[in-house]
């Protein structure tokens, strides 16, 4: 053999051979180039981060701007008392002085009953490409008081002020509140005001109210309106605390220490209902230190969030995480055509192949942004298969099986999207996946003799 026809067999790039021995190193080199285009990878799961930061800090400004996500509390009675304590000091000629100490208190009672009647009515803001879930909530509220267990509290160095009780709503952010009625009670209506103080939560109203020492049961009724985004909490604060709620959005979830006992969803309303009582959430009738008092309640908070359907981010966040798979996918058939038709394919045809799958991860972030998630996953798993496979006709010039590339992608994407549809299925899903690859993998190649096979 000459040696111009020894050079012609000789291959002429390091993928094609990988300096020309066996197939065993060019499976090296297709792994090296698996672990290089972690890189790009990497810069792709970057982009995502970026994007979905965008879009939090815009929610973020919506949200503030409406109201945010509040939390409730209330009502609870304020009812100021003074304590008086005996002391003793000595005076400048060592007589003992005695005088009385007086320390000014506050006690706080919950209701014995309180139920919370909230209609949720869901709604989408936009900015730009962003959309937020926002509500109006009516909430209506009636229960009572029973002051009868402020006898055991009585002493002869108390005195309660009970003309100076009041009663208190509280809000994480009273913004969002577009109105509220006067309250009811016993019978007599009485004005809320605004009150700089944080009994429960960073803002609240207070409305003075009439309390004898010859009643012990008070009614209250209240109603009012606000608006929010994405969540609302309440404080359990009631000895016997019901909430119901009736909402018009199609998905929501619970959140906080209590899940609803009964609850319905429909095609567009959404139905719940808690009860609480003081035994389950360990809430005391009365208290004297607020900040125990907080603590306790915020322990035992329930909550509604409005679940997005449309941020496309989470499932691009899941599809990126099988980049490295779909990379495997088109190596492994380029690799298997060589082996199979023993027709050398160039290191640059392996990146390309490569490069359109970090192009697909591009294309499905940027269209999920503007069309929803399904619909950019159809048209940008349809391109890139019909891009390799065009590219695969062209590379392998009809010898063999071409249309494996278009069938192998199809499945690949098609077998992608179930997985990510079924996430509480997704970790099974790829995993049966893997196993029918590999099985696959298997098969096809049983029959090569790897020692034989040399470029």
């Amino acid at each position: 053999m000459t040696d111009q026809a020894k050079k012609t067999k000789e291959p002429n790039s390091f993928m094609s051979g990988f300096t020309g021995k066996s197939y065993t190193i060019k499976a090296l080199g297709i792994g090296l180039l698996l672990l290089l285009f972690l890189i790009p990878l990497a810069m792709m799961d970057s982009l995502l981060g970026e994007r979905e930061n965008r879009r939090m800090n815009v929610e973020e400004e919506i949200l503030y701007s409406w109201g945010g996500m509040i939390t409730l509390a209330g009502p609870i009675l304020e009812i100021p008392y003074i304590e008086r304590q005996n002391n003793s000091f000595l005076d400048d000629k060592g007589q003992t002085q005695f005088y009385v100490e007086e320390t000014r208190k506050k006690l706080f009672l919950i209701p014995m009953e309180n139920t919370v009647d909230l209609e949720l009515i869901g709604e989408k803001r936009s900015r730009s490409i962003y959309t937020v879930p926002l509500y109006r909530a009516e909430i209506s509220m009636d229960g009572y008081f029973d002051l009868s267990i402020m006898e055991d509290q009585k002493a002869e160095n108390i005195q309660f002020l009970m003309e100076e009780a009041r009663i208190i709503w509280s809000a994480s952010d009273i913004s969002g509140l577009n109105y509220i009625d006067n309250v009811i009670w016993n019978d007599n209506e009485y004005s809320f005001n605004p009150d700089t103080s944080n009994e429960l939560l960073d803002d609240q109203v207070a409305a003075s109210v009439q309390v004898h020492n010859s009643t012990s049961i008070y009614n209250f009724q209240m109603n009012l309106k606000l608006q929010g985004g994405r969540r609302i909490y309440f404080y359990p604060s009631a000895q016997n605390y019901e909430l119901k709620m009736h909402a018009n959005w199609e998905a929501l979830s619970f959140v906080g220490r209590y899940l609803p006992y009964e609850h319905q969803q429909g095609s567009e309303s959404f139905v719940a209902q808690w009860n609480i009582n003081y035994l389950s959430a360990n809430i005391p009738a009365l208290w004297y230190d607020k900040d125990n008092m907080k603590a306790q309640l915020q322990n035992n908070n329930i909550g509604i969030a409005m679940v997005d359907q449309v941020s496309p981010y989470l499932k691009n966040e899941r599809a990126q995480k099988y980049g490295l798979l779909f990379l495997l996918i088109p190596f492994l058939t380029f690799f298997l055509f060589e082996v199979i038709i023993e027709k050398p394919i160039h290191s640059i045809q392996y990146i390309m192949a490569g490069l359109a799958n970090i192009v697909f991860y591009l294309l499905l972030l940027s269209l999920s942004e503007h069309w929803g998630f399904n619909w950019a996953y159809l048209i940008a798993a349809t391109s890139v298969t019909l891009l390799l496979s065009f590219y695969g006709f062209s590379v392998f010039k009809r010898r063999g099986k071409p249309w494996v590339m278009p069938a192998t992608l199809g499945i690949s994407y098609f077998y992608l999207f179930s997985v990510l549809q079924s996430e509480d299925y997704a970790l099974l899903l790829g995993s049966i996946g893997l196993l029918l690859l590999l099985a696959l993998l298997m098969k096809i190649t049983s029959n090569v003799d790897w020692y034989k096979k040399n470029l």
